[in-house]
């Protein structure tokens, strides 16, 4: 008996499953086997991916890794912020997921409607964990929102907050104590990228003086090799003066 076609229909979502997960990743590969569009979007730009990332929990996670393997659209973007499922992910916290979505090729400096990236969305919401993992793969902490903020801007806004006693979080130490790390490790990111650049430049330099002077000790062998040229002549025009004398001397005994 053949599956059922299920090519016009989006894959369903249970934010708490009712059921063991490895029943509901094998409901998902035979959905997924019977031509179930994985990339399905609902109303709101949400597909299954974008959901997971915005979920918690073991069982999103194993879809999220089943949906990623069957290489699901990774870069879709909900309609309400303009966010890719990385930048959810890293909203919420979901470090396993992001890793996996880095390692599948997610774009890892798309923004969203209000030009802020995942580095940014993770900075916002105190994600330490998250913010160690993107900046490990490259993520660019100079990149700016369209308010012109970088993530070290957005890292120092809470504690200017608990400065002016305007935070509402109730355990404002351990709060400051997250955003001060968060801050570290992304000035430290920026700085190693400062002396990378500046190495990466010193290098060019030296290399484009070594092709100087290279050259020039070119021109300068050339001009010896002139000399030698000029050296090789006079030796030839020895060597036929005295061909010359020799057939001279020659015609003169045979007369």
């Amino acid at each position: 008996m053949g599956l059922p076609d299920a090519s016009h229909r989006a894959l369903p979502f249970f934010p708490a499953p009712p059921f063991p997960c490895p029943f509901r990743r094998r409901r998902l590969r035979l959905l997924l086997a019977a031509g179930a569009d994985k990339n399905a979007q609902g109303k709101d730009g949400n597909n299954p991916l974008l959901l997971c990332a915005m979920a918690y929990g073991q069982s999103s996670l194993e879809i999220a890794a089943l949906l990623i393997e069957m290489q699901a659209e990774r870069e879709a973007r909900d309609k309400a912020y303009g966010r890719t499922a990385l930048i959810w992910a890293c909203k919420m916290g979901n470090t396993d997921i992001v890793a996996m979505l880095l390692e599948s090729g997610a774009d890892i400096d798309a923004q969203d409607a209000y030009g802020r990236n995942a580095l940014m969305m993770a900075t916002k919401e105190g994600q330490a964990e998250v913010v160690a993992l993107l900046l490990k793969d490259e993520a660019d902490p100079t990149a700016r929102d369209h308010e012109g903020f970088m993530a070290s801007d957005i890292a120092e806004e809470p504690s200017r907050r608990l400065k002016t006693g305007r935070s509402s979080h109730g355990d404002d130490e351990a709060f400051e104590e997250i955003y001060a790390e968060i801050s570290h490790m992304i000035r430290d990111s920026i700085g190693s990228r400062s002396r990378n650049s500046n190495n990466s430049n010193s290098s060019n330099n030296r290399s484009r003086s070594r092709s100087s002077s290279s050259n020039g000790n070119n021109q300068s062998s050339g001009g010896g090799n002139d000399d030698g040229k000029g050296s090789v002549s006079e030796m030839m025009r020895a060597a036929r003066d005295e061909l010359q004398q020799q057939e001279l001397q020659e015609q003169q005994e045979l007369q």
